[in-house]
């Protein structure tokens, strides 16, 4: 064998390996796409960094042999996102879940939020809890951030109690707006830390 000739050779069986596995990976993304759009009318690929921050969670998942409804549904479930049935409107469904989505990534990078339990994204306070949810603003269009406020509302072990509909101090098309907003609704009943 020729100088080299065997490095060529390992490269080359490792790449084919490398393949393999992507294509392994991306078939197995391509399904759990399908599950989330049939599910919930949002993809994976176009949610993940704010849900999961990379594709590891989902590699995990493909490496354990989870099925890709099984880690579709766990998504959707986990982040509170709306699900399509009987009734309901697949675009509007879409539209509440791209700010849920955007929501989520928003509480995983801002301190003092929190994503619950229940998949509410939540800010603790010293008597009460703010809620952060799609609204629809009034004459419909798409889906704003709204920020609720829940008086007497603690988080326990990640669970929320004494959570109520909630009274609605901010809507705002832009996150950020939403949590500046919030704050000058509060400004003289509590001070919020981020």
């Amino acid at each position: 064998m020729e100088k080299g000739m065997h490095q060529n050779q390992t490269t080359q069986t490792a790449s084919a390996g490398g393949r393999r596995a992507n294509n392994f990976y991306a078939d197995y993304l391509r399904e759990v796409d399908d599950e989330m759009l049939s599910t919930a009318s949002v993809k994976y690929l176009e949610s993940y960094k704010s849900l999961n921050g990379d594709l590891q969670a989902m590699k995990a998942a493909a490496d354990d042999g989870v099925a890709p409804r099984d880690f579709a549904d766990g998504i959707v479930q986990t982040f509170g996102l709306d699900r399509n049935g009987p009734g309901t409107d697949p675009d509007e469904v879409r539209r509440r879940n791209e700010v849920k989505v955007a929501i989520a990534g928003f509480a995983m990078a801002a301190p003092g939020w929190t994503l619950a339990n229940d998949g509410t994204v939540y800010h603790e306070m010293e008597d009460r809890l703010l809620s952060m949810v799609p609204i629809t603003p009034p004459g419909g269009g798409p889906c704003w951030f709204g920020v609720l406020k829940h008086e007497g509302a603690s988080l326990e072990y990640g669970s929320p109690r004494g959570v109520d509909v909630g009274e609605e101090i901010a809507c705002e098309y832009d996150i950020g707006e939403a949590v500046e907003a919030a704050k000058a609704a509060l400004e003289n009943t509590a001070s919020m830390k981020y």
